[in-house]
């Protein structure tokens, strides 16, 4: 008797990893593993500590959700808008664990956004429209994300080139002493950028809109 409880416990203390189907070549290294093993995006909701992860998961989806509906809706591109909208819901279906389907799962593996982005983008070259920009805009912060997340934590280590993307020369340049020459110079650009974007966006460049909505961030 007591034997057969020992194994019951037993039984129950051991957990199934649904996900271990990787051929061993891809369990070599880190990389491949964390590509085909499973979703950055799995059971987030559920997690705690780990908020702005959980925010850059929803935000991806969601932004997913929204273009691939728009492309449906418009009627552009419609086998690209069809496959994001179906990874997108699995997605969801994921992020939430609302129910765990194996063969669901497979899908939402960090490989596909990844794949899907390179669609995207090869999708935009061919012929340009916002809503096919908006779901590879998606993916590729779906891959960034991805790629740069790991599995216990919400904070990403930025790189050198990261860290550098994210500052900008002309920031506070505007209060600081001893530096005409960079005040002179930073308010000469930026108005510039203005006016030219000013110009374009009256003459019916809708995508100058996009430019001075960057560039009176810059000035604020």
């Amino acid at each position: 008797m007591e034997n057969f409880l020992d194994e019951q416990v037993e039984s129950e203390a051991t957990t199934k990893n649904y996900n271990d189907r990787l051929p061993t070549i891809l369990k070599q290294n880190e990389l491949s593993v964390k590509m085909f093993n499973n979703g950055w995006k799995f059971d987030l909701f559920n997690s705690k500590g780990q908020t702005s992860k959980v925010l850059a998961a929803a935000s991806v989806i969601f932004a997913q959700l929204y273009f691939s509906l728009a492309a449906l809706t418009m009627g552009n591109d419609s086998c690209m808008a069809i496959t994001v909208f179906a990874y997108s819901m699995i997605c969801l279906f994921s992020f939430m664990n609302v129910s765990y389907v194996r063969d669901f799962d497979v899908l939402q593996i960090n490989f596909t956004p990844i794949t899907l982005a390179l669609v995207g983008l090869t999708s935009v070259m061919g012929q340009f429209d916002y809503t096919t920009l908006g779901m590879t805009l998606s993916l590729v912060a779906d891959s960034y994300y991805a790629l740069r997340y790991k599995e216990t934590s919400d904070k990403i280590e930025y790189n050198v080139f990261e860290l550098f993307a994210q500052e900008s020369w002309t920031t506070q340049a505007f209060n600081k002493t001893n530096n005409v020459n960079l005040q002179i110079g930073a308010i000469s650009m930026i108005f510039a950028q203005l006016f030219l974007t000013m110009a374009g966006t009256v003459n019916g460049y809708s995508y100058q809109a996009v430019f001075l909505s960057f560039y009176l961030a810059r000035l604020l």
